[in-house]
């Protein structure tokens, strides 16, 4: 995959908004593809439903008995994406640290964690329940390039971009597969930002609230605290203002809403 937007596009919002409409232009009929971009837009329950069908499970792998997608014996994904941004003096209002102009370096990387917290029995202590990986090979082999876009990534033209390439096409089995995951984990965590144009460490957090009879909850609200439950001490001040980069709530196909986080590692 070469810059996916598997888990959506900060762009997609944008791009149902006025100024995405008038940037298609009449000859389009001012059309952006609404359809498209609700399953591409942050937190979509589009995007939930595939990585609950395809990545995650939250009730053990053993829940469907289906095969999964992903696997020694399916698909070996690898995952490209770049970090640096577009170079257009237009189209650099749309870049945003750790992501390629369109789509984030977290939400291209195909794996993901989730778990579920239970507040109904007691509020102060939720009960924890990890979500399973689906299948053996996650994580994924993930790759952040530094000196490629969104869009230059696709024209292969980087001698680098290439040979990974190459390098995934020749994975033979699953002993090939994690020890290039490994080696690909490795080089993007050594992206130290030696351009500061390029931080890519970053992560996002997707939210879905159900009350206790299951109902979703669209409206819901996030906040975090400090151990002792303080609210307004420097380090926590410090997370809301540096940590916490943007949010996102997704209220396009109701119920299932959900809310995105994007914080830095």
């Amino acid at each position: 995959m070469l810059a996916p937007a598997n888990y959506g596009s900060a762009l997609a919002a944008k791009g149902k908004s006025f100024i995405g409409r008038v940037t298609k232009g009449i000859s389009n009929g001012f059309s952006t593809g609404t359809q498209m971009l609700n399953a591409l837009e942050l937190g979509s329950p589009f995007q939930w439903g595939l990585a609950l069908s395809d990545v995650l499970s939250t009730e053990g792998v053993a829940e469907t008995g289906a095969k999964p997608a992903y696997g020694e014996d399916a698909c070996m994904p690898f995952v490209l994406s770049g970090i640096r941004g577009y170079d257009g003096i237009l189209m650099k209002i749309v870049n945003e640290d750790g992501a390629d102009g369109t789509v984030r370096a977290a939400a291209a990387n195909l794996s993901a964690y989730g778990a579920t917290l239970d507040f109904s029995v007691d509020d102060a202590n939720p009960t924890f329940t990890a979500w399973t990986p689906r299948d053996a090979l996650a994580p994924y082999a993930y790759r952040a390039l530094i000196d490629e876009n969104h869009s230059s990534i696709v024209r292969t033209e980087g001698a680098e971009t290439f040979a990974l390439i190459v390098e995934a096409l020749q994975c033979k089995d699953g002993a090939g597969y994690r020890a290039i995951q490994q080696e690909w984990a490795a080089a993007t965590d050594a992206l130290e930002v030696a351009d500061d144009s390029a931080r890519h460490r970053f992560f996002m957090l997707n939210t879905f609230v159900v009350d206790d009879l299951g109902n979703p909850v669209d409206d819901h609200f996030i906040e975090f605290f400090g151990p002792d439950h303080e609210s307004n001490s420097a380090p926590m001040l410090f997370f809301h203002d540096k940590v916490i980069r943007d949010v996102h709530q997704n209220l396009v196909q109701r119920p299932a809403a959900a809310s995105t986080s994007t914080a830095r590692r």
